[in-house]
């Protein structure tokens, strides 16, 4: 089953902008009609637990995302920001779960 990124709270309003397929991703909703994300160079960010911080350090960086199971908030907490994505589907590798979150970092212009 492939791994499916949306973009908002929820998966039924909100659009889908990312796919990962037998480990490949693709920017839209179906991997034979979607352009493949080939080079995806993750730089800039640090992913520590649940945390990923932008810079170097964690304890002198920015936090610019927190991920709560298959949530994702900008910001430092849930409860006070806002949700960004939701991600269903397969579990990820860590090297993809990594590249997936750097692009929807990039998209809400956190890098």
């Amino acid at each position: 089953m492939a791994t499916k990124i949306y973009r908002g709270k929820y998966a039924n309003s909100s659009d889908q902008i990312l796919l990962v397929d037998r480990g490949r991703i693709y920017r839209g909703k179906y991997a034979n009609s979607s352009d493949e994300i080939k080079r995806v160079d993750v730089k800039g960010l640090l992913f520590k637990d649940d945390k990923v911080y932008k810079g170097k350090y964690a304890n002198s960086s920015d936090q610019v995302m927190l991920i709560k199971g298959d949530r994702v908030y900008k910001g430092k907490y849930a409860n006070s920001s806002d949700q960004i994505a939701l991600i269903q589907g397969d579990r990820l590798t860590d090297d993809l779960h990594e590249k997936v979150m750097y692009l929807i970092a990039q998209q809400n212009m956190l890098i």
